[in-house]
């Protein structure tokens, strides 16, 4: 299901960006500000560049956030352990009172 989904959300977004880079294959000048660094490419390889480095940049923070999720549930999972191997000790407590009385 995760795969159609995907394949269904994918396939426009490539369709698109071949459409974007058929329409525009004039060149834009590039230039890096402090420094004198120029570069000629076209504008369809400029902007799928940044489409790539965008994806690549929200898969590093989608991924750094799943690694703080899952410590946070092994601990929980580690909490909720130890709770309850508390109430299983005191069940067996209740247990050997009540047989006492």
């Amino acid at each position: 299901m995760l795969k159609i989904l995907k394949f269904i959300i994918l396939a426009p977004v490539f369709v698109v960006l071949v459409d974007f880079a058929v329409s525009n294959r004039g060149a834009v000048e590039l230039t890096l500000w402090p420094l004198e660094y120029k570069a000629e490419t076209p504008l369809y390889v400029l902007m799928i560049g940044i489409f790539i480095v965008s994806v690549i940049v929200c898969a590093l923070i989608s991924l750094f956030s799943t690694v703080s999720l899952k410590k946070e549930k092994k601990r929980l999972e580690k909490e909720l352990a130890k709770e309850k191997e508390e109430t299983k000790l005191l069940r067996e407590r209740i247990e050997n009172l009540k047989q006492k009385v």
